[in-house]
């Protein structure tokens, strides 16, 4: 029995200097903690990209899933961002939002669990129920830590260097995902003749050993958030906390309704959620359904597709590093413009594409999809990060998640009716079929062009200048 006591408090013990004791001390710490960072997300995006897309489109074709709705479940991650209302006010209580993040990171072993569904022996329909149960509870899990996480490694990162470590981190990622990718799809694409089962085990495995991977480096990260602090200026934990306070300390709560209005009337705040309704409605009206278009009517092979995603990647990784430091140079918004000047190829590629030319088509999409890639991601977030109010980017960046969030699902929703309906219609011009994605993609383009006109009138100039003040701040 003393044993069982002396190994649980050992473990105990261990587990409050990880998640509870861990304050950098000095610039290898910070450095160290970035390091992990980028290989914690760079599992986490490859996560992201097994259990979505292509892979997903498989596993809900196999589980008999119209092409309407099989967009509508890829937008589950978008209105799963509800939840960071529940993680604002969750935040505001925790004195270390380190265990929190790493315990909403685990859930991602949901999307291992996921592809092994087709192995077992229920019904069709309880398989599809339980697929998409699995998809949003790991989906509200990501939500619900990610403004935390936002959060904590923005305090690891000074802003001086935000550009040019997004960028590296970010190439860094990419290259993880298109090498895991390319290798997958290959693999899928030999083991669908013999048994997609076993490529879906396959999967299922990879994700649950990235999983552990994105915990584990988390876990080794140092969080720069000080709880209570002694008469010499140093932490202190456990019972000496409640001396220190004599009792008397309530824990911060906040009320949902007074933020939001606070928010909203903060200029900068509506700016940023404008700029993300339009970017969001350009995205979620045509990306959800482009793999099913490619896979299902264009019949492009699973190898095709990862080779383009390859080889484009790499095109990605070369510029991202410098799109990063011209951003820091020149502005977030300047260089977030050409970045969706990019984007808005892309979905035209895409609306032209037809089964005879496909594969140029492809090729020419990837291509301008990867240029737009190098930035719009980073840009997002470095601008998102020079508007909200530092005191209060936690509470800000959820609001703005969650509003976003479910106005993409939104979105999605409607194009996946929309698709449906013209899929029923079947459209033609001449003797030339008219594909409904072809419609989403045109619709897609428009909206680019009206975020890079907005984008132009209510935040260019301004993005240089937030990265300046900072800076002169530091």
């Amino acid at each position: 029995m003393n044993n069982v006591v002396l190994m649980t408090n050992y473990v105990m013990g261990k587990m409050r200097r990880i998640y509870f004791m861990s304050l950098p001390e000095n610039r290898h710490d910070y450095k160290k903690s970035r390091v992990c960072y980028t290989v914690g997300d760079s599992a986490a995006q490859t996560i992201v990209q097994l259990a979505g897309g292509t892979f997903l489109v498989t596993l809900m074709e196999v589980l008999g899933i119209s092409d309407g709705n099989m967009g509508i479940v890829a937008s589950i991650s978008s209105l799963a961002a509800i939840v960071n209302l529940i993680s604002m006010k969750l935040s505001a209580k925790l004195e270390k939002n380190k265990l929190f993040v790493c315990v909403t990171v685990m859930q991602k072993f949901w999307l291992a669990f996921m592809f092994f569904i087709p192995l077992m022996s229920i019904s069709s329909g309880m398989k599809r129920v339980l697929m998409v149960a699995c998809y949003c509870l790991a989906q509200v899990s990501i939500q619900l830590g990610t403004p935390a996480t936002v959060d904590w490694v923005a305090s690891l990162i000074p802003s001086k260097l935000r550009g040019r470590y997004y960028a590296t981190k970010d190439s860094i990622a990419v290259f993880v995902v298109v090498t895991v990718m390319l290798l997958m799809g290959i693999f899928i694409d030999i083991i669908k003749e013999v048994n997609i089962n076993i490529g879906f085990i396959v999967l299922g495995t990879v994700i649950a050993l990235l999983a552990l991977i994105n915990v584990v480096s988390f876990s080794k990260m140092k969080e720069p958030k000080v709880s209570a602090m002694d008469n010499s200026g140093k932490e202190i934990h456990g019972s000496l906390v409640k001396k220190s306070r004599g009792g008397a300390y309530q824990k911060q709560d906040i009320s949902i309704i007074r933020e939001a209005k606070e928010a909203l009337k903060n200029k900068g705040f509506r700016k940023i959620l404008w700029l993300n309704f339009l970017w969001l409605t350009a995205f979620y009206s045509a990306s959800p359904f482009n793999s099913s278009y490619q896979i299902k009517d264009l019949s492009l092979p699973y190898t095709y597709i990862m080779i383009l995603s390859f080889a484009t990647s790499m095109l990605r990784i070369y510029l991202t590093p410098k799109a990063g430091k011209l951003a820091d140079k020149l502005g977030m918004a300047k260089v977030m413009r050409w970045a969706l000047t990019a984007m808005g190829l892309h979905y035209t590629m895409l609306s032209l594409s037809r089964p005879s030319n496909a594969y140029a088509m492809a090729a020419m999409a990837s291509t301008f999809s990867a240029l737009g890639w190098t930035f719009v991601g980073i840009g997002m977030l470095g601008i998102q990060l020079e508007y909200l109010d530092e005191k209060k980017r936690i509470v800000q960046y959820a609001f703005l998640a969650m509003m976003s969030g479910v106005y993409g699902f939104l979105v999605s929703f409607v194009a996946g009716r929309l698709i449906d309906m013209l899929q029923g219609i079947e459209l033609s011009i001449g003797s030339y079929k008219v594909y409904a994605q072809q419609i989403t993609n045109l619709n897609g383009v428009v909206f680019v062009v009206i975020t890079i006109l907005y984008l132009t009138i209510a935040i260019a100039g301004k993005g240089k200048r937030g990265v300046e003040d900072k800076e002169e701040a530091v």
